[in-house]
């Protein structure tokens, strides 16, 4: 797999506004924080702990989310995928 190229993108999601103003959802956390707190002044300290966040999950491991490739045509479902996915939820 070493030869398959990886592309990352620097924006995830791009809207423009009906009074002409554009959103970008970017992939690096500390310009989307820019970018959201340029949009919207007023909501600087929500903006900054919402980013806050995002950072958190950068070092995430989702391999535990991923099915094996005996489960990988069913969803998971209830909390034992949760718990196996997420830190906070007990695994």
């Amino acid at each position: 797999m070493a030869d398959i190229p990886v592309i990352n993108h620097d924006e995830m999601m791009r809207v423009v506004g009906s009074d002409g103003r554009t959103f970008v959802l970017y992939c690096d956390p500390d310009r989307l924080e820019a970018h959201l707190v340029d949009l919207a002044p007023g909501d600087e300290k929500p903006l900054r702990a919402f980013c806050r966040g995002v950072r958190q999950f950068l070092d995430f491991d989702r391999r535990p989310c991923r099915p094996s490739p005996a489960n990988s045509c069913r969803a998971p479902t209830g909390w034992h995928w949760a718990a196996r996915c997420c830190p906070i939820c007990g695994h």
